[in-house]
């Protein structure tokens, strides 16, 4: 499941991308992570590749439940499910592909399904 320790690292990997992208020292607001759930969910419905999406969807659900909304990351194992998807593997494609932009690198969809690839066949 959705671990304490991987929501911890997933809020400490969104704060790092606040500051880099927003200088902000805070998750954005839940009505704000609300929409970009919705319209990553969006994005995912109409992907050729599932996986340039599912990171997108758990960060989000996951920045969700640190903010004390837990139900978008409760149903995610059933909607991983119905793209074939893990929650280990989604766990880890989310991380590879987060650690990514908090490290600064710019968004670059193809680096970053390759070691979304690398971490789900891990």
């Amino acid at each position: 499941m959705f671990n304490q320790a991987f929501i911890d690292e997933v809020v400490a990997l969104a704060l790092q991308i606040a500051k880099l992208q927003r200088n902000e020292d805070h998750l954005q607001d839940i009505n704000t992570i609300f929409d970009k759930f919705t319209h990553e969910l969006e994005e995912l419905e109409e992907a050729e590749n599932k996986w340039d999406e599912i990171p997108d969807v758990v960060y989000y659900a996951t920045c969700a439940a640190a903010q004390g909304s837990p139900h978008l990351l409760r149903a995610m194992s059933h909607r991983l499910k119905t793209y074939g998807a893990t929650i280990e593997q989604a766990k880890a494609a989310c991380l590879a592909k987060y650690r990514l932009r908090a490290a600064g690198n710019p968004k670059d969809i193809e680096t970053e399904r390759v070691v979304i690839m690398r971490a789900i066949e891990a």
